[in-house]
């Protein structure tokens, strides 16, 4: 990023646009791709940036938004990746649950001598790891989107004194 920054502005005299180029090419500059392009850059990068930013003391401002979006993108991540943690450790527990019952629910079927049950039990025994990933994680977000349903309903009934919107909820 701080590569391609340094290289618009060097340019911003060169080229037949002018400044009100910098400014076109800089908010071009920020899509996926090149963002995906950073880590490789960085190192010959930071030397362009760095004079960039010394050329401009006006950009303290700039320098801050960028510090608090960097701040703010890296809160974002640390909430998925923890809830993405969460949610494996849920279906890991489920499994252990599901393997658990299954083997209660089988014993009650032998001892009732239930031969549907048995071969009802022996299929979910056998089946895929990726297919109980996906029955458990489709109970786990409907599980999610219940509680959700739950809590809105809850906070409807009995209101925050502090502050109630009844719009937003």
């Amino acid at each position: 990023m701080c590569l391609k920054i340094g290289n618009i502005w060097a340019k911003r005299g060169r080229k037949w646009g002018g400044e009100h180029m910098y400014a076109y090419k800089l908010k071009r500059f920020f899509s996926l791709r090149a963002v995906m392009e950073i880590y490789a850059l960085e190192d010959r990068a930071k030397p362009k940036f760095l004079r960039f930013l010394q050329e401009h003391a006006v950009l303290d401002g700039m320098k801050k938004k960028v510090r608090e979006l960097n701040r703010l993108v890296e809160f974002m991540q640390k909430k998925l990746r923890d809830q993405l943690s969460i949610r494996s450790a849920k279906v890991e527990v489920l499994h252990n649950f599901w393997d658990k019952m299954t083997g209660i629910i089988l014993q009650k079927s032998i001892t009732l001598r239930d031969e549907v049950g048995q071969g009802l039990i022996r299929k979910m025994i056998v089946a895929p790891r990726e297919v109980r990933d996906s029955v458990l994680q489709k109970y786990i977000n409907k599980c999610r989107a219940r509680h959700t349903i739950a809590f809105f309903q809850w906070r409807l009934r009995f209101p925050s004194h502090i502050r109630h919107n009844h719009g937003e909820l």
